[in-house]
């Protein structure tokens, strides 16, 4: 885990969310009453089709100034695992001995953790513990919640069963229903009457009473059962378990919907929005042609349709990108939604110089174009293909993959995705725009010269792509992909220096005649490398 999370520290230093501020996180925070779903699966309706959810964040339940899904705040787990928690783990205080106390410790921070600004513990971990500022979510500790809950229970049950825990007191059984009766009683109760939900909580209150029920019934048979028939007590359990997951925990809008709504996603998918795509962009290709696609709107799930088919998409769901790809290009953190297609000041909308040097030539929707480019109807871009509930439009000005330019000058790529203006008569088939310090110069190719037949793709793969060379003059080679300072560059063989070119792309300058030029992916090196320049200066 330690690599992976290495190098996405140090990417943060140029990415578009180097951190969270407090506010940002404070947004992704778990609501303390969604904890009751531990113990009542469905009480706020997030599995139940006919029920619109009404915990939070809702307006129902008067809580909207947090920004999670519905199923953020479910993490129901069993009734055995949650009764030995509460009846053994916090009553009888099973919790604090000491060879489970380090895991009950990191639970009851886990708790807080998750809470974020609905406790002062988040701003507490915010400020000093290192790495906190880059979350954004602390709600994404119930992962580490349903981890506690599994190690916490597990433990108590088994405490139980092997009859080391000792008779319970009359002082204890009154804890026992005391607590019982405050988290399937009063809670639910004072979480409806809050939110005006009476009617719809009772159903899953009573289905949560009677599993519990049955889970303390079990476990009381476990422990006269005892060692003697471990194998019959573990039956029990587990096939007890598997009814009350399958029963409170089953596939729903919240944990899992239907699998044929995924059609787009499977390697065999008869998707014709999907089969469209991938016949028109192979057809496309050439040696210096690999178009790339969009899709917005379509569903959240569809970033990773473009993974399994091997289509270059422009907007893959990453709340993680490199800042001037962010900037230029408008990419949030996804586009599940057609509103979520945010355009920026460079590429105002797909007929735009931008989209065309990316090679963005398809564009599939989920709604008409114009509703989120107002301008589409008096451009080039125009619809190729339409299929139930997706929208296919074309871009006839794109721009090969890798071009041959004889010129290069100067820019400031900063003002440029600032303003969203290039330089004047810039055209990226001629000159090639570098930044402060780069070489430059050169001159225009002979007359007649056909310059797209200067290089050709000979292999393109995610970490090494080669580009076979044959110049009419010295020049530069451009590869549309965005740059970035790990990856490395060789011409016969011999390193060579890549130029951040034309805002977001690679170049490499080359001589007149063949070569061989192979771009090839370095992290290990090319944070090794980061790390001697900010601490060893």
């Amino acid at each position: 885990m330690a690599v992976p999370v290495a190098l996405s520290v140090i990417l943060l230093g140029e990415s578009n969310r180097p951190e969270i501020d407090f506010i940002g996180a404070g947004r992704g925070s778990l609501h303390p009453a969604s904890m009751i779903t531990a113990a009542i699966s469905d009480l706020f309706g997030q599995g139940a089709q006919e029920v619109d959810y009404w915990g939070p964040p809702s307006e129902a339940f008067g809580v909207t100034d947090i920004y999670l899904a519905q199923n953020m705040g479910a993490f129901y787990a069993g009734a055995i695992p949650i009764a030995a928690i509460l009846f053994l783990g916090i009553v009888r205080g099973e919790l604090l001995r000491r060879e489970i106390v380090f895991f009950t410790i990191f639970g009851v921070l886990f708790v807080l953790y998750a809470f974020g600004w609905y406790t002062p513990a988040f701003r507490l971990m915010y400020d000093f513990l290192p790495g906190v500022k880059i979350y954004r979510r602390p709600a994404d500790a119930t992962f580490m919640i349903g981890f506690a809950i599994s190690m916490l229970g597990g433990y108590c049950a088994h405490r139980w069963i092997s009859g080391e825990v000792a008779p319970a007191s009359r002082a204890t059984r009154v804890a026992q229903w005391i607590l019982a009766a405050i988290v399937f009683v009063a809670l639910p109760t004072a979480f409806a009457l809050h939110a005006d939900r009476v009617a719809v909580a009772i159903k899953p209150t009573l289905v949560a009473m009677g599993f519990t029920l049955v889970a303390v019934g079990l476990m009381i048979l476990g422990r006269r059962l005892g060692s003697r028939l471990a194998v019959v007590t573990i039956g029990l359990f587990v096939a007890f378990t598997a009814v009350d997951l399958h029963i409170n925990n089953a596939p729903n809008e919240s944990t899992a919907y239907p699998s044929e709504m995924f059609n787009a996603i499977r390697q065999d998918t008869d998707d014709p929005t999907i089969r469209f795509l991938k016949e028109a962009t192979a057809r496309d290709q050439s040696p210096t042609v690999r178009d790339r696609v969009e899709l917005v709107g379509l569903g959240f799930h569809w970033p990773n349709a473009s993974m399994i088919h091997r289509l270059d998409n422009t907007l893959g769901y990453n709340p993680l990108r490199i800042k001037s790809y962010a900037q230029a290009t408008g990419a949030e953190d996804h586009v599940a939604l057609p509103q979520q297609r945010v355009f920026s000041a460079l590429m105002p909308n797909y007929d735009s110089l931008l989209a065309d040097m990316l090679g963005l030539r398809y564009i599939a929707i989920g709604v008409p174009l114009a509703q989120i480019d107002p301008q589409a109807s008096s451009r080039q871009v125009h619809e190729v293909a339409h299929f139930e509930g997706s929208w296919i439009y074309e871009n006839p000005n794109t721009l090969p993959r890798v071009l041959f330019v004889p010129q290069a000058a100067t820019a400031d790529f900063d003002q440029i995705i600032k303003t969203g203006q290039w330089p004047e008569g810039f055209d990226p088939r001629k000159t090639v725009l570098l930044g402060a310090g780069a070489p430059v110069g050169g001159a225009p190719a002979p007359e007649g010269t056909d310059l797209t037949k200067a290089v050709a793709i000979t292999a393109y793969h995610n970490a090494t792509v080669e580009i076979a060379v044959d110049a009419p003059v010295e020049g530069w080679i451009v590869l549309n992909d965005v740059y970035h300072r790990w990856w490395g560059a060789t011409v016969d063989g011999r390193d060579a220096p890549i130029e951040k070119a034309n805002v977001l792309f690679r170049a490499v300058k080359v001589p007149a005649g063949k070569h061989t030029l192979v771009f090839t992916f370095h992290p290990f090196r090319g944070a090794i490398a980061d790390l001697k320049a900010k601490y060893l200066p």
